[in-house]
């Protein structure tokens, strides 16, 4: 007997109408299928980003620290850091010698705001960023 494959569809024309109906329904299902895992995905990372800055907020604020932890954003990617503890030596060092960028990287994070609450804005692309490894 003769092995079937899409060569042969041909000779099969009275099966073939049938069995085009379920390829088209099983390759519906899987687009179903993908799209749902997709917006699945997208809700956790968001969740994911949420629980993130608010773990920050209570780090901060167990230290005694006065930091202000905002998300903005559709997707909650942008983190704004607020506070009046905030100059030019105290961001180095956050940038250069903590491993916090890289986390919020990690975490989905695409922009960080670091802001004194007076005039000065630290503001950072994390998908431009390089060099973003964890230290130990």
């Amino acid at each position: 007997m003769k092995k079937l494959h899409a060569g042969n569809i041909e000779l099969l024309h009275d099966r073939y109408v049938p069995a085009e109906g379920l390829i088209r329904e099983e390759s519906s299902r899987k687009k179903l299928i993908k799209n749902l895992g997709i917006r699945v995905t997208h809700q956790l990372m968001v969740r994911q980003r949420e629980m993130m800055a608010n773990e920050l907020k209570q780090y901060y604020a167990g230290k005694g620290l006065l930091v202000e932890v905002e998300l903005n954003g559709p997707d909650k990617t942008c983190i704004n850091f607020f506070s009046a503890l905030f100059c030019e030596n105290a961001v180095h060092r956050i940038v250069k010698k903590t491993n916090l960028f890289f986390y919020l990287k990690e975490a989905g994070f695409e922009k960080v705001t670091l802001d004194d609450s007076d005039e000065n804005v630290w503001v950072y692309n994390l998908n431009l960023a390089r060099g973003l490894e964890a230290k130990r």
